[in-house]
């Protein structure tokens, strides 16, 4: 009840909105009833005055009676008085309601957010060994083909001269450089017949 003081109640003034006589009728229902005006306060979705006002007109408004007398009381018995409502504490109960809704909702976001960034994570945790795992296959490839060694170019049998397309490519390249120096033709066939026999 202390924090309602710094809005201005007093005791009597927390009964009459719980709706009770006093201090020995104050139960724990009441706290979440307490709970939802402190809120209602706070956020400033009323005043102690709207609250009081509202109070002060659900005293003031007579039950409705219909029939006589007579006819009301053969078809209800002894008189009854209808229950109280009271608008300030059923705005402070939805107030809190609303505010225990809201959590509950935030919650639920904020489980639904960790499990998909925890999915995410592991997606790309396994996106990470994937590529490890190939990078390591492709290591070890580029170790294993470095230490074989490299193959000797390939040869003719019974000249010496080396076969292999790069060779020829250049022996080819070489006849033609001499050819276009306006080397005779004959010279060009006798220091290059070897080369020409393999091309």
């Amino acid at each position: 009840m202390k924090v309602l003081q710094a809005f201005g109640f007093t005791a009597d003034d927390v009964y009459k909105v719980l709706g009770i006589g006093g201090r020995q009728e104050f139960a724990l229902d009441h706290i979440v009833t307490l709970t939802g005006l402190y809120t209602t306060l706070k956020d400033g979705a009323t005043t102690k005055e709207q609250i009081m006002r509202d109070i002060d007109v659900v005293d003031a408004t007579p039950a409705r009676v219909t029939g006589s007398i007579s006819q009301r009381a053969a078809a209800t018995g002894p008189a009854q008085t209808a229950p109280k409502t009271n608008p300030a504490a059923d705005a402070a109960l939805a107030s809190e309601a609303k505010r225990v809704a809201d959590k509950r909702a935030a919650d639920a976001k904020a489980d639904a957010d960790a499990e998909a960034a925890k999915a995410q994570a592991d997606q790309e945790a396994r996106r990470q060994a994937e590529i490890a795992a190939t990078n390591e296959a492709t290591r070890q490839e580029a170790e294993a083909s470095a230490e074989e060694p490299d193959a000797p170019p390939a040869q003719d049998d019974n000249t010496g001269i080396a076969t292999d397309p790069a060779a020829l490519d250049a022996y080819y390249d070489a006849i033609l450089a001499d050819l276009l120096d306006d080397m005779p033709v004959d010279i060009v066939q006798s220091s290059h017949a070897a080369q020409i026999a393999a091309i």
